[in-house]
């Protein structure tokens, strides 16, 4: 059992290396070697998402964020990026669905506000942006990017 935690954490290290030098192909298959040993490794499951994401695999991403989403319910950010696929696909509902599904199992996970907002201005819905990237301030206060999009707003909508 030692050797395979050790197996996993080598190949880990080492994907992350190659994704960050842009080698997706070699993380890629790294990823794919943890998740034979260890399936439910969800940081290999997380960034082969990403990956997938990157290469416009959008389907296989997707599934993998499912599977995150099963393994821990509560994962934010697994349902922010699914959002964010859904949004780059041209489906803004779904995308929106995925977002509030965020921030309902964290409501302090800002990025799924400023989503929310990003999406809603869009669609040319102004009122529903700076009702969310409002919604966002009340839970972060400090955080200029949520100021951002909401002057964008402002400034969009006059």
């Amino acid at each position: 059992m030692d050797t395979d935690l050790q197996s996993i954490t080598e190949y880990f290290n080492s994907a992350i290396n190659c994704q960050k030098n842009g080698d997706l192909e070699t993380a890629e298959s790294l990823y794919r070697q943890i998740l034979v040993i260890e399936p439910n490794h969800s940081p290999s499951i997380s960034n082969l998402a990403y990956i997938f994401k990157h290469l416009g695999k959008y389907d296989l991403a997707i599934q993998l964020l499912r599977k995150l989403v099963h393994l821990d319910p509560k994962n934010s950010q697994a349902f922010d990026t699914m959002g964010n696929i859904h949004l780059e696909r041209g489906n803004e509902q779904t995308a929106i669905d995925h977002y509030r599904q965020a921030i309902r199992v964290d409501p302090s996970y800002v990025s799924a506000y400023i989503n929310l907002g990003l999406t809603y201005q869009k669609m040319d819905n102004s009122k529903m942006a700076e009702f969310y990237l409002r919604q966002g301030l009340k839970v972060s206060q400090n955080s200029s990017s949520l100021y951002f999009f909401l002057a964008n707003v402002y400034y969009q909508s006059y």
